[in-house]
């Protein structure tokens, strides 16, 4: 049975839009960065293109449990790319959302996060400070996120 242009979407797949479709591409262009890395700074900066939608979706706008795993991965885009200070933005941005949205799987990718940018606290204030906020987040029963 195909799927025409006419037929409805099934419930499970109704916050599936555009910007959904391109952060899971970003977070897929994340996890390829990794595994390449002659193309590496090329694949992050279209990543974190794609993912920005979707990380900053308006705090009143659905769907909001996409909106933190996406955030989070793209502060894992950022400082693999180089730049700490979007990390920590999109970083606070993705923490923020938290209470409102209980998502393991985004914790467990801003734990990454955390082991990520230790290393480079001592290079600014807000870098350890958010080191420092990460480190009090709830430990997954995993540690690694998967995509």
């Amino acid at each position: 049975m195909h799927a025409t242009p006419d037929t409805p979407a099934p419930a499970w797949a109704s916050y599936i839009d555009r910007t959904e479709l391109d952060a899971i591409t970003g977070r897929g262009l994340v996890v390829l960065a990794e595994q390449v890395p002659t193309q590496r700074r090329q694949l992050l900066r279209h990543a974190a293109d794609l993912l920005h939608a979707r990380a900053h979706t308006s705090p009143t706008d659905p769907p909001q449990r996409s909106a933190p795993r996406h955030g989070a991965w793209l502060s894992l885009a950022h400082p693999a790319a180089g730049d700490l200070d979007r990390a920590v933005s999109a970083a606070r941005l993705a923490l923020s959302r938290l209470p409102a949205v209980s998502s393991a799987r985004s914790v467990a990718l801003l734990l990454r996060l955390h082991d990520d940018l230790a290393p480079t606290a001592g290079r600014s204030h807000a870098v350890r400070d958010l080191v420092t906020e990460l480190r009090t987040l709830p430990t997954p029963a995993r540690r690694t996120a998967p995509p």
